[in-house]
């Protein structure tokens, strides 16, 4: 059979035409599969890397946040009106105070917790104003835990048991 000069040409070019395709479209397919997966690797890395910075960040902000709240701390020489300020709140409300316990105890370098546990007795209006007025004290207090009952005594007397603590600076 007698194909025509063209027409072979024409096959020639299709068959190479083919094969060109298949061998573009074979490295095209492996370079960006490998690139994919470099990109891929890439960006978990840069993800990782965001996540480490964001917690550098946090980790900075928290740590100029303590030292501000420190720097604001009143310092030992205070110890002793950090302690007797509650008290003094208490006799401004009529309550009563029978003991107070208290132990001072340095946790970090430049800070001392000082914890303290007492009862003040009394109505429930003067024991509702005297811890709205430690809540707003210039001393930072932290009230740990607290109970309300009805005293021993006779009559409307309450008695609110408190464990509280209040920092001060080295």
């Amino acid at each position: 059979m007698n194909i025509p000069k063209n027409l072979q040409i024409y096959k020639t070019e299709a068959f190479l035409f083919f094969v060109l395709t298949v061998v573009v479209l074979t490295a095209y397919f492996l370079f960006f599969q490998s690139s994919g997966q470099t990109v891929q690797k890439k960006e978990a890395q840069w993800s990782e890397a965001r996540k480490t910075l964001e917690k550098v960040l946090r980790q900075k902000k928290v740590e100029q946040d303590l030292a501000k709240v420190i720097s604001l701390l009143p310092d030992q020489q205070a110890y002793a009106s950090v302690i007797n300020a509650p008290m003094e709140i208490a006799r401004r409300y009529h309550l009563t105070v029978p003991s107070v316990t208290y132990q001072k105890e340095n946790i970090e370098q430049d800070l001392i917790r000082v914890s303290f546990s007492f009862s003040v007795m009394g109505t429930y209006e003067a024991i509702r104003q005297f811890i709205s007025e430690i809540e707003s004290a210039k001393s930072l207090y932290v009230i740990e835990d607290m109970n309300l009952g009805k005293s021993s005594k006779e009559g409307s007397v309450l008695e609110l048991q408190l464990k509280m603590a209040s920092f001060l600076k080295t």
